[in-house]
Parts: structure tokens; sequence; C-alpha cells
């Protein structure tokens, strides 16, 4: 046993006494855990929407003050090496089912139609049957209607908005005003207009966790903050006041903008981060004075990586949301698991948002077993136990015409040009965390290993995409047919433009879907 093994194994010890002391992971000590009855840990997962890999300070952001999460990481596990998915959908959906998005056909954001279907294990399901009560406060952007909305998939409570963006005060969907009604409480509209996303969704948050602590039921919580994302999209060649798309409360934004009345984007952004991160320390405070804080799992992260285009921070890393960059999916996360007494413990093993489920259910004390579920158990890492342990898994993503694979220190990314030519790169993120110089040349042997992980991992989900646009294209086709049949005039012109472009689409979508199935077939050379 070499010397870090040792510190890893007393580390480990020490965390695994005090989690016996609650009686949380007691099991994973043998015998000694008849000796302390057992009491299901509560879960809290806090999600912000957005927020960029350098937008805590705790991970070197230089203006942004976040002295809560920083706290919180000071006495728990700061996360360096967590991926996220590069867009809000797709990471809820890992999220929430352990699964890879692609298995679940959620490998985009939706936009207003599309969602969450068929059978699949979920978190909420799991903890409900386990006895948890179970609750959805905030976003969820996983489907509008029928068994794709959360009271469908297992969450007792939802308060929040179905869709993907906010306005954070009149509650509408794109932030017009007058249009009241995008929230809503178990599928009734709820109208609270002139309040504070933030704070309201805190608010139901202490509610739901002080009714929990009168039941001495255990509690699965999903916080899912709007903040910092956009309440509406800056359009190319927009010119609008900025506080169209962000929206904080003023008496934050006098503590970031030079001028308040003509504020930054990213002061906007600043005050939005700033915000959420006091109204997490409500809750923290909540718990606390419950005493329902040392037996509450905690893990807070980003959806995915930074929004350049509405005030967010990379940090020190290349790209931004909706890349397969290290900026678009590598996250903030930090886990205090309950029961244990940690300082500052910083993470560099490689996770992502499919192992969140897995690992939160052991660091619950509970038992998973579902083969269904890709992600795997990381809890062992996050409380200082390495022995025996795989350092190194191959993590696959594919988004739009990107590809990737993280490994170690190691990563191989891909992009299909208009031409439907891919470039491919290897990449080492310890020497070169922006990506810019391509290894692959100087490592054969590395750049073949993740080559062929990712194709043996993506070519059943590539199979079945072809087989999808083949279907599309002959739907497509009878579209194009009945459009052929209307007789001239603004209506059946405009049906058979729709009807053309659908076709056009769908033609594109088959050779961008072969391209991928050559991609998975290619022998190494």
């Amino acid at each position: 046993m070499n010397d870090q093994e040792l510190v890893n194994r007393r580390d480990f010890l020490g965390i695994g006494m005090g989690v016996l002391v609650s009686g949380v992971v007691a099991p994973a000590l043998g015998g000694c855990s008849s000796l302390v009855k057992k009491k299901k840990a509560n879960v809290l997962w806090i999600i912000a929407d957005d927020l960029g890999y350098g937008d805590l300070s705790c991970y070197g952001c230089q203006d942004i003050q976040t002295p809560v999460l920083d706290g919180l990481a000071a006495t728990a596990t700061k996360c360096g090496r967590f991926y996220a998915m590069p867009v809000c959908t797709p990471s809820r959906a890992a999220l929430l089912t352990g699964q890879d998005p692609q298995a679940l056909k959620l490998e985009s954001a939706l936009v207003g139609s599309g969602g969450w279907s068929g059978t699949t294990p979920s978190a909420p399901s799991f903890f409900k049957s386990q006895g948890y009560a179970t609750a959805l406060i905030g976003k969820w952007h996983l489907g509008y209607s029928g068994e794709s909305v959360p009271n469908a998939r297992g969450f007792d409570e939802f308060f929040g908005f179905l869709g993907g963006a906010l306005h954070y005060y009149n509650h509408t969907g794109r932030g017009e005003h007058g249009q009241i009604g995008s929230l809503q409480h178990n599928g009734t509209p709820v109208h609270q207009e002139g309040s504070h996303t933030t704070a309201l969704f805190t608010d139901r948050a202490i509610a739901f966790v002080r009714g929990q602590s009168a039941s001495e039921t255990p509690f699965f919580l999903t916080l899912a903050y709007n903040a910092p994302h956009y309440s509406q999209g800056r359009k190319k060649g927009e010119e609008l006041p900025l506080d169209t798309y962000l929206q904080p409360p003023q008496e934050v934004l006098k503590l970031y903008a030079q001028d308040p009345q003509n504020p930054t984007l990213r002061e906007l952004y600043s005050a939005l981060v700033h915000d959420m991160d006091q109204h997490i320390g409500r809750i923290v405070t909540a718990l606390k004075e419950t005493g329902q804080y040392d037996n509450t799992v905690i893990m807070f992260m980003s959806d995915n990586g930074a929004d350049l285009g509405h005030g967010g921070n990379s940090g020190n890393l290349n790209g931004h949301k909706g890349t397969l960059t290290e900026g678009g999916i590598r996250a903030a996360m930090i886990v205090k698991p309950a029961g244990s007494q940690m300082s500052g413990r910083v993470c560099d093993q490689v996770w992502d948002i499919r192992d969140i489920f897995p690992t939160t259910t052991t660091l619950a004390g509970l038992k998973l077993k579902d083969s269904r579920v890709h992600g795997s158990d990381e809890s062992p890492s996050l409380i200082g136990w390495h022995l025996g342990r795989r350092q190194d898994t191959p993590r696959h993503f594919k988004y739009g015409r990107e590809r990737a694979v993280v490994f170690g220190k190691w990563k191989l990314h891909g992009r299909l040009g208009a031409d439907l030519i891919e470039k491919l790169s290897l990449y080492d993120l310890e020497d070169d965390p922006i990506e810019s110089q391509d290894v692959s040349s100087q490592r054969p042997d590395i750049f073949r290993k993740l080559n062929d992980s990712w194709k043996k991992w993506y070519r059943p989900y590539a199979e079945a995409r072809l087989q999808e646009a083949e279907l599309a294209l002959e739907d497509n086709r009878g579209q194009v047919e009945r459009a052929s049949t209307l007789p001239d005039g603004a209506e059946g012109d405009k049906a058979k433009a729709e009807a053309a472009r659908g076709m056009e689409w769908a033609q594109n979508n088959i050779a961008e879907q072969k391209v991928w199935i050559e991609i998975c077939s290619a022998v190494a050379p």
C-alpha cells in the first residue's frame, strides 16, 4: 500500500465512522450497522441553469461573490471534472434517469413539443418507492403534457414551469408582458406575478422541507432554478434593453452595476448568480433549523456550460453551451454527503450527470438495482475511498454534429462540417484545457482506443436514428403529395413551401445519419 492509498484509506475510515453515527451509509461497514438505528437520508438536488464553469468564486471567478456555495464547497466536495450535457433537456433527462439522452430520444432542447415517453427508471419514482416524499420546484423542460410531465414521472409535488425559459417577474414563457400563466402547481395555473422566481422557488422549497420535518418523512427534492438563464433569448440584430433578457432584483443589481440604470449584461448575470447563492443560504438555514441538515445529501450543479451570449463565463476552458467543448459540458458540482464531516475535498476524477442518480442512492443508504441505468455509482471517489477502483472510465457524448469521449486526461472530439466530413482531434486536457493542440499523431494508441470506444457506444443509436429518419422521409413524401393537390393561393402556396422544406430536412437528415453509420462502421487503421 503506497502513501496515497494509506491517506485515502484513513480518510475514508474517518468519514465512514462519521456516517455510521447518522446510520446513513453504515451498511458499507458490515455488521457494525446493526448497532445503529438506520434513518433514511434526505436528498436535495439544486440545479442552476446555464451557470458557467467560471461563474462561482470557489471555481476561480473574480467578479461574482458566492459565499454560500463557497462555504458548502469548503465543508464538502468540489468536483473539478464533472460533466453535464451541452444543453438543458438532455442533461435533465440524464440526471433523472441515469440513462444516455439518446436512449430517451431527448438529445436536444425541446421547443414547445415532444417529451419524455415510454417506461424508464427515474429517480423520483425510485425514491417514492422507498417511502420518500418527492417534489420538483422550478424548471422541468422534459415535456409538456400526458406522461411527460413531472407528476406523471414520480414527483408528488410540482411547482414550476414546463418550458425552457421564464421571465423572472411576470412568469411568462418568453417574457412578453400580459401572458401570465406559465407557472403551475400540479397542473393548475398559478398567478404570482411580481414575485422574483428565485425567491419564489426558494420559498416553496423551504415550505416543503419544513413540512417534511414535521411529518418525519424523508424527502427527495429537486430545486431547479431558472437562474441565471435568460428569460428571452437575444436575436441577431436585435436592439432591446438588456433587462429584457435578464431580470435580477434591483437591490442585488446595485451591488454589481456601476450604473444600475444602465447595467451591462455581465452585471445583470452576476446579480442573478449572487442572488441565487443567497437564497440557497436560506435553504441551508432552514435545514439546520429543522435539524435535517446533517441527514441531507446535497448536490449542487449546473445543467451545462456557460451561455456566453447572455453573460456567462467558461473560466479557463474553451467553448460554451451548446457544444461538446470543455466549456460546453464541464460544469460546477458540489456534493455534501449526509452525516459526513469533510473539509474542502476536491475530487478530480472524471464523472458525469448520468452518474448522479446511482451515486445519490448509495449516499442516501439505499440500493439501486436496475440494468437500464447507464450511469455508475461514484460515491467512493466523493467520500475518499479509491482503493480497488477504476480511476478511468470512458465518458461518451453526442450532440448534433459533434461527438466526444473523455477518458482521464484525454479527450477525443469530432465535428462534422457542412460537407459532412469529420474533423477528429485528441487533446491532453491536463496540459491543454483550451483544446488547442491535437496530439493524435503523438498518441495513436489513445486516439484509436477512444475512437473505437465511442463507435461501440453509439452504433446502436446510429442505426435506430437512421431507421427513424427513413420513416420521417416517407411521412414527408406524403405531406408533399397532399400539398400538391391544394389549389394555388396563399394557403396552398404556404402548405407547399412547408412540405418542401420538410422534405429537404428529411433528406439531409438521412444523409447525416448515414455518415454516422459509416463512422461507427469504419475499421481503425
